[in-house]
């Protein structure tokens, strides 16, 4: 049986080493603050990682389907390791590429939401995450 810790470890060494710097920020929000008409930040945790993006074929991009596809004109495929990342990506996360955590704050990079996920997970060890990221 092939050991998938070790495959997932070397996965997440060649991002870090082939890879873009960037970071996976999760904010969650409470209630609105009626004061000022926005909702209140209860956390907002950034996750160091390395990624991968590609730009989707034409096929897939959205650009030959209807309007609210899943993919659409303009998304990024967004390759994430799943190993040392210290969370499971999750639907409304943002994933800024190319950007580095300078005094605990994310700086720097292309912020893309992210609207779906796809984990490759063979035997109940996650390798990778495909996202797709969009603006």
């Amino acid at each position: 049986m092939t050991d998938y810790t070790k495959k997932a470890q070397k996965i997440a060494s060649d991002f870090a080493k082939k890879g873009q710097a960037s970071v996976l920020r999760r904010i969650k929000y409470g209630d609105y603050d009626t004061d000022t008409g926005k909702p209140v930040v209860l956390s907002d945790t950034s996750y160091p990682c390395y990624v991968m993006s590609f730009d989707y074929d034409s096929q897939s991009s959205g650009a030959s389907t209807e309007p609210g596809s899943l993919i659409q004109v303009g998304d990024k495929q967004i390759l994430l390791p799943a190993y040392g990342l210290g969370t499971v990506p999750e639907m409304g996360d943002l994933l800024i590429v190319g950007a580095k955590i300078v005094a605990g704050a994310p700086v720097g990079g292309i912020t893309w939401t992210v609207k779906n996920i796809k984990e490759t997970n063979p035997v109940g060890i996650p390798l990778l995450y495909e996202l797709n990221g969009r603006k």
